[in-house]
């Protein structure tokens, strides 16, 4: 992925806020078009900070950032959806936080895919009116699968053309075979 020096403008889901140092925080974000990033919030930990807000977890965020390797800088940052419903409900922002940590932990930075921000996206979107939430929680999880077992099985061959296996019940069975023999 190739670095541009200049200020860009992306939408992305705030996954994570950590403190840094007194008034500053470490936001790792989602974004649409650069993937898992980590960017540093300056005084966003003041009590007049205009990007405080947008900043939070659990947040749909427009950033201006000057996008680097590693830390990248926050300029401004404006928010989109707050998912105001998720935070008011503990089990729903309890599969909120469930469905931000699998992107979390399995994403790489930098590496930017569409689809897995779309899912996200569509997840948290669903999750206020679904009726039954371990249903869709087996639904994302199924999608996050096509996403990821891809990427993982080539990291596996080291190289994109021997991805062979279509992913599906006869993909998977044929995934599970090669593994166990």
């Amino acid at each position: 992925m190739t670095i541009k020096k200049e200020e860009v403008v992306c939408l992305g889901i705030v996954l994570k806020t950590q403190s840094y140092k007194e008034s500053d925080a470490l936001v790792t974000v989602y974004f649409k078009d650069y993937g898992k990033m980590t960017l540093i919030a300056r005084g966003v930990k003041k009590l007049k900070s205009k990007n405080a807000a947008a900043c939070q977890s659990l947040t749909l965020s427009e950033f201006t950032f000057i996008p680097r390797n590693g830390l990248s800088t926050l300029i401004k940052a404006s928010s989109v959806d707050f998912y105001r419903y998720l935070k008011e409900d503990i089990e729903l922002e309890a599969y909120a936080s469930y469905f931000m940590e699998f992107v979390l932990r399995n994403e790489e930075e930098n590496q930017p895919d569409l689809d897995v921000f779309n899912h996200l996206k569509e997840a948290l979107d669903a999750l206020p009116t679904s009726t039954c939430l371990f249903t869709l929680q087996c639904v994302y999880l199924k999608k996050m699968w096509s996403c990821f077992a891809s990427r993982w099985l080539c990291s596996l061959f080291k190289t994109r053309s021997n991805c062979w296996v279509k992913f599906g019940r006869r993909g998977l069975c044929l995934f599970r075979l090669f593994i166990t023999s």
